[in-house]
């Protein structure tokens, strides 16, 4: 991926950032080493009205306050 990464979050269809997100590499660099994952699986909500989404009905607790971040923020 090129563009910064919120760029590429944001805007579109969730389904189609979630297609268009397989294959990509995820880096991680450290002091150390480089870290990289490629992408294989992803899943593609469509939060409040998604009943099954851990947002559906804007349900926010502290566990998935990630939800309401910005664009590239990890939810695991």
């Amino acid at each position: 991926m090129t563009e910064p990464v919120a760029t590429f979050l944001s805007g579109r269809p969730t389904q189609q950032i979630a297609a268009e997100l397989l294959g990509k590499q995820l880096c991680l660099q450290t002091p150390t080493t480089t870290l990289k994952v490629r992408i294989t699986e992803t899943e593609a909500y469509l939060g409040a009205i998604d009943a099954g989404a851990h947002a559906y009905q804007n349900h926010r607790t502290d566990r998935n306050q990630a939800l309401w971040s910005p664009a590239g923020t990890i939810y695991i």
